[in-house]
């Protein structure tokens, strides 16, 4: 996800989800923040 700018629906599908809720829900419980939280802290770096 860090590599390319992707919209979220791409990262989903590319994850093996079929939906964006369910990537947000897995992503945000194994990760302790969401997806964007994520993309938005690696940019930052």
């Amino acid at each position: 996800m860090s590599q390319e700018r992707l919209p979220m629906v791409a990262v989903a599908e590319k994850s093996g989800f079929s939906s964006v809720k369910t990537f947000h829900h897995v992503f945000k419980k194994s990760q302790g923040i969401s997806p964007l939280q994520y993309q938005k802290h690696i940019n930052d770096q």
